[in-house]
């Protein structure tokens, strides 16, 4: 059973893909740190990480701890990420700890992640 990942920029658009096919169902812990994936990266990120056919409770059910630090992640990229966790069935139900050290998240995308974590 794979719990931990940390991946680089080489390996960032295959560990998508694995999030997306459900491969990575036990992962505990992701660490995307330093790699520069931005607001598209985490968008594509979100989009991932929902609920499908072969992952109906999410692409990352038992996910604990996500580090983003260092991702030139802004506004629009954190909004994505925290629509994409919303709601009861949220994809990322286990998560507790979200590193975002050093991005350019703004009030907007705090406010935006506040939300969520309140629900």
């Amino acid at each position: 059973m794979c719990s931990r990942l940390k991946t680089l920029r080489a390996q960032l658009q295959s560990c998508v893909f694995q999030v997306a096919s459900g491969a990575l169902d036990t992962l505990l812990t992701l660490r995307l740190s330093w790699n520069d994936i931005g607001d598209a990266g985490l968008s594509a990120l979100a989009r991932a990480l929902q609920p499908t056919a072969n992952c109906p409770a999410g692409a990352l059910p038992r996910l604990r701890e996500l580090s983003l630090d260092h991702n030139q992640i802004g506004e629009a990229g954190v909004a994505a990420f925290a629509r994409a966790c919303e709601g009861g069935a949220a994809p990322l139900a286990q998560l507790s700890e979200l590193h975002l050290f050093n991005n350019a998240l703004g009030s907007a995308g705090l406010a935006a992640w506040s939300t969520v974590r309140r629900a």
